[in-house]
């Protein structure tokens, strides 16, 4: 989706930019983070940081998207240098996440969870980042690959390094 920075400076445009991406920034932020304060303040950040950056400069924004994704993620970069990231159980459950079969007793789901959380948390943020943006935000490849300015065979193989290592975080 191509945006020019003079239809980004109109609020109600920016607006409704918000109302539409604001809660994917945030679901990939909350996988990142361990408070929900953290999360709203990196997700408010990476909005501020995209109107000061259509603000004073003029052109043309050609994968709104991934240029949001690359903004938030060096929001949180910032934040998580900090500290070490890890969300809970409690916090990815609020982000609404529900995991396999509604049928599976809700113990059993909580465990897999929590496999899968310390599996993500164990994985290096950028491995993290690409399993989340492919499987949990379910941004395409073609995507991925434009944020981080890679071809789309090479964001290919990089998910598929990172599934590999959290599968064997996992079955470990």
């Amino acid at each position: 989706m191509q945006e020019t920075h003079d239809n980004l400076r109109n609020p109600a445009r920016f607006e409704e930019v918000f109302t539409e991406f604001s809660d994917k920034i945030y679901r990939y932020v909350m996988v990142n983070l361990r408070s929900k304060e953290e999360a709203e303040d990196v997700t408010s950040t990476t909005f501020i940081r995209l109107w000061e950056y259509v603000s004073t400069r003029d052109g043309t924004i050609k994968n709104l998207q991934a240029f949001l994704y690359r903004i938030a993620r060096h929001c949180l970069i910032d934040t998580v240098r900090r500290r070490k990231p890890m969300a809970s159980i409690e916090e990815m459950q609020d982000v609404g996440r529900e995991i396999g079969d509604p049928s599976r007793p809700f113990p059993e789901i909580l465990g897999d969870l929590e496999i899968v959380r310390r599996g993500l948390a164990h994985l290096r943020s950028y491995d993290r980042d690409l399993i989340v943006w492919r499987f949990i935000e379910g941004i395409p490849v073609y995507e991925i690959a434009l944020m981080l300015g890679i071809s789309e065979n090479a964001a290919s193989v990089r998910i598929y390094r990172a599934l590999r290592r959290l599968k064997t975080f996992i079955e470990t």
